[in-house]
């Protein structure tokens, strides 16, 4: 057992980054079940690993310290834009210039010199990173980065999604430290959703490298493919997920999709319930939603599958024949 507070820390480290065998992981949640103490201690570094998002051989947590040194602090080596809708998450710029915004910015003294973005629910954050790098980070999302580059590749850390446009650098990689995948590249444009359970990567240009922190499996990905790391398997994909891509670009482009997918991101586009009635959810749609109101997509609904809408509150009501 754990017994000194030196082995739990580093069986909590373990745990976190995925390092333990079943046995092992077995052992600290008995630990945790043994004393509210204990399972409070688990849930905080937990809280703080997450957002911390760091390599394991650096992350030797102490929570009160680190809680404590936390200080908000605006960039003063990278320019930031606040990209923000609550609703529709249409994306518009503006130079941050206060703090205050509902993003923060803070500097974690877990790991020196790092900054660290963190956005809300439907909060979207443009970065321009030391090197010349974009890096716009979706909602619910946080982000790390240095105020410099090193000598060595430019590595920066990501919990949630973000899109990223890198400034080619063919001495210096390119590395997205994930709770569960490293990316790297050299200068090429992608998104990536990078979490500890659930890990998708479209690269919309030039060549990345995605890899397994657990497996150690890599893959080689090129323009207009995709992969997906889950539960301990990779997948490499043709074609972008366009549903995936939506958040940025504005647009919601749907190639075949079945209306059950269609329903799902169109609450989370529009902030609205959707309830599915009858066998309608395997019907496939193919359209192409910009700029359009939830009123005018359920009317396009409407004439390309005869799928009819109602409202009771909050709740839109999609019926029509099965497919």
């Amino acid at each position: 057992m754990m017994e000194s507070m030196q082995n739990i820390e580093l069986k909590i480290q373990q745990y976190l980054s995925g390092e333990l065998s079943q046995e092992e992981k077995a052992e600290v949640l008995d630990w945790a079940n043994s004393s509210e103490a204990n399972q409070a201690m688990l849930d905080k570094y937990s809280k703080l690993y997450d957002l911390s998002v760091v390599d394991c051989d650096s992350f030797h947590p102490d929570v009160d310290k680190a809680w404590c040194l936390v200080q908000s602090k605006l960039v003063p080596k990278a320019k930031q834009f606040f990209l923000f809708s609550p609703t529709v998450y249409k994306i518009a710029a503006a130079v941050v210039m206060a703090v205050g915004l509902a993003f923060f910015s803070v500097s974690y003294f877990l790991q020196p010199n790092l900054i660290a973005l963190k956005t809300g629910e439907g909060e979207v954050i443009q970065v321009v990173l030391p090197d010349g790098t974009e890096v716009i980070v979706n909602e619910k999302s946080s982000f790390k980065y240095p105020e410099e580059f090193g000598e060595g590749s430019r590595k920066v850390y990501l919990y949630g999604q973000a899109f990223f446009n890198v400034a080619r650098d063919e001495a210096h990689s390119f590395k997205i430290i994930g709770l569960s995948t490293v990316t790297e590249v050299l200068g090429t444009s992608f998104d990536l959703i990078a979490k500890r359970t659930y890990n998708h990567i479209n690269v919309v240009s030039g060549q990345v490298s995605f890899k397994s922190k657990e497996t150690n499996k890599k893959v080689v990905l090129s323009m207009d493919e995709r992969a997906v790391y889950t539960e301990s398997k990779m997948e490499v994909f043709q074609g972008l997920d366009n549903s995936t891509l939506a958040w940025r670009l504005g647009e919601l482009n749907f190639q075949s999709a079945p209306l059950a997918q269609v329903a799902a991101v169109l609450e989370k586009h529009y902030n609205v319930k959707i309830r599915l009635e009858g066998n309608i959810g395997a019907c496939l749609i193919t359209s192409k939603f910009q700029g359009k109101t939830i009123e005018e997509v359920l009317s396009i609904l409407k004439l390309i599958a005869n799928i009819e809408s109602s409202q009771e509150g909050n709740l839109l009501i999609l019926s029509g024949p099965s497919c």
